[in-house]
């Protein structure tokens, strides 16, 4: 009788056992499950916080036309770092400053002016075309119509197509439809001039600019101007009397850590 008891009273306790145990495990996932299902609902409630790391980017804000014979390119990049804007002939080294900021008058000729925004940060720089176009006989608002450039790709009495030009800052191509009439303006290049021209004279292939009621025939924008390098410094560079540095005065020194642009332009890093 007893050993039946304690037997019964074992099996109890086992049984018992079992089914606490289950009942911990189920309510213990049941309780993170409803964890995780709040985390999540919160998570999603929340506003993206934005980093603070400035990244190594150039934005520009300048127009692409102007009637003038001399702009500004302006923009934002890296806080308090070395900026180099180049054309075929000429440099102009500068410092962004505590925001980013950049500005610097360039001069143009009638045409097309290509300029490359360079970000000189070590092992390799970060780079930017800017695309001017300066006609000194339209007096049309810079900023009051989009501006377009690319290759002719059909014409007809009263419109003509094109197909927008790719450039180094990999916008998008298009086709794109203009229309013309008796008041549209053709200009065309004709070596460092634009002269006026007709539609007649319009071809297939051309590569033109337009901007609202006026088209410019000119030749493809030059816009594989080369990045500066980073280099030491020579004897043999320190003897070069056609080498332009920057800062003006800075004194060199061989093995002195320098950027080196295609113009002969050396901007001294500064330790």
């Amino acid at each position: 009788m007893k050993k039946d008891l304690s037997m019964a009273l074992l099996l109890g306790g086992i049984i018992g056992g079992i089914i606490t145990f289950s009942l911990y495990k189920i309510t213990t996932v049941a309780l993170k499950r409803v964890k995780n299902v709040a985390v999540q609902d919160q998570a999603k409630n929340e506003t993206p916080k934005a980093t603070a790391t400035q990244p190594d980017e150039i934005q520009t804000a300048t127009s692409f036309f102007t009637n003038e014979a001399a702009t500004e390119i302006t923009g934002e990049s890296k806080a308090n770092s070395l900026l180099v804007i180049t054309d075929n002939k000429k440099d102009y080294p500068i410092t962004t400053n505590a925001d980013g900021q950049f500005k610097q008058t360039v001069g143009l000729k009638p045409g097309m002016n290509t300029f490359l925004v360079s970000l000189l940060i070590p092992n390799k720089p970060v780079s930017k075309s800017v695309y001017l176009f300066y006609s000194p006989k339209i007096a049309t608002e810079p900023n009051s119509y989009p501006f377009k450039m690319g290759y002719v790709i059909d014409i007809s009495d009263t419109s003509f197509q094109i197909n927008t030009y790719v450039t180094k800052n990999r916008n998008a191509s298009e086709i794109l439809l203009s229309t013309t009439d008796e008041k549209t303006i053709f200009e065309k290049q004709k070596g460092d001039e634009l002269i006026t021209a007709t539609k007649s004279e319009l071809a297939i292939g051309d590569f033109v600019v337009i901007l609202n009621n006026y088209v410019a025939i000119i030749p493809k924008p030059t816009d594989d101007l080369p990045t500066p390098e980073q280099t030491v410094v020579t004897k043999a560079m320190l003897a070069n009397k056609k080498l332009v540095v920057y800062p003006v005065g800075s004194k060199l020194q061989v093995d002195d850590q320098v950027w080196l642009t295609a113009n002969k332009t050396i901007i001294l890093i500064t330790p």
